[in-house]
């Protein structure tokens, strides 16, 4: 629990102070603008990226990056982000854990979240992402002065889980972004 703790404070952290834009997001958007991805190929530094779908340098997971993001993997979590991503914030973030999802509980995301300033529930459901069991806690918060909406995602990996993390500041790539975190699959 604590490195769960640990790595979604450094993702929120990384994601909230990319977007340094002030505004309020009402929710993601249920399409994505034309032209709010680029057509450039995307880039990763050791994983594979081919076709606009990433995989983990150890063969782990693999998922699509919306067209012309960067795969940046840092020590513990690897960040997927786009050309705009300093001024929208507008990324995704995947950290493997220690431990099992057996671990957590709908009840014990939630009231680890429920810190986040002004913390507001949206939802909180156990569900399924490519046949594997995942916790989602979605919540209102505000981070940088902002209300943003934070997607917090326990995926089943066996003796670990992978959390996906994302923050939504801007509406225009919400759907995108969610659509890459539906794509997660563990190989």
């Amino acid at each position: 629990m604590k490195r769960l703790i640990a790595t979604t404070a450094a993702s929120l952290a990384i994601l909230a102070l990319a977007g340094c834009q002030d505004h309020t997001v009402d929710g993601p958007s249920s399409s994505v603008p034309s032209g709010s991805a680029t057509t450039s190929q995307s880039t990763a530094t050791s994983g594979n990226l081919s076709d606009d779908t990433y995989t983990s340098p150890d063969q782990s997971f693999s998922l699509k990056v919306p067209a012309g993001w960067e795969a940046i993997e840092e020590e513990d979590m690897i960040i997927f982000k786009g050309a705009d991503y300093a001024s929208t914030g507008d990324g995704l973030v995947i950290a493997r854990l220690d431990d099992a999802i057996g671990n957590y509980t709908l009840d014990s995301l939630t009231e680890m979240f429920s810190s986040e300033k002004d913390f507001e529930k949206i939802d909180a459901k156990e569900l399924s992402i490519n046949g594997k069991k995942a916790l989602l806690c979605q919540f209102r918060s505000t981070l940088n002065s902002r209300s943003v909406i934070q997607y917090q995602y326990l995926v089943d990996g066996g003796e670990q889980a992978y959390n996906l993390s994302y923050v939504i500041h801007t509406q225009d790539l919400g759907q995108l972004i969610t659509d890459s975190a539906a794509s997660f699959t563990i190989l």
